[in-house]
């Protein structure tokens, strides 16, 4: 398991899988823990695979939602910013993204 970091939006990816091949990601689902309280992001973006395994879990803000020890041993993606998980599933289109509020 292994997390990534973009301080400069604050957001963080923690990996399931070490390594999601192109294309591997099929599904996300959005998170979002305020229903009382629409947002224009969600609070979290779950990956699977196309058995339904989770891959990774995108937070939309890391600083607050992510436990320190995994913030302080985060890869910085302004290091290695090739290693972002768009890059390597690929964004994912309105049928593939369930939406869940609560």
């Amino acid at each position: 398991m292994r997390a990534t970091i973009d301080r400069s939006v604050g957001m963080g990816y923690l990996y399931l899988q070490d390594k999601i091949a192109n294309g591997g990601c099929a599904k996300s689902v959005e998170v979002q823990f305020d229903k009382s309280n629409p947002k224009v992001m969600p609070d979290l973006l779950i990956d699977l695979d196309k058995d339904g395994r989770v891959l990774g879990i995108e937070f939309f803000n890391a600083i607050r939602q992510m436990p320190q020890e995994v913030l302080n041993n985060a890869e910085d993606l302004m290091d290695s910013y090739e290693d972002y998980i768009h890059d390597e599933c690929g964004m994912l289109s309105d049928d593939q993204i369930e939406f869940n509020y609560g």
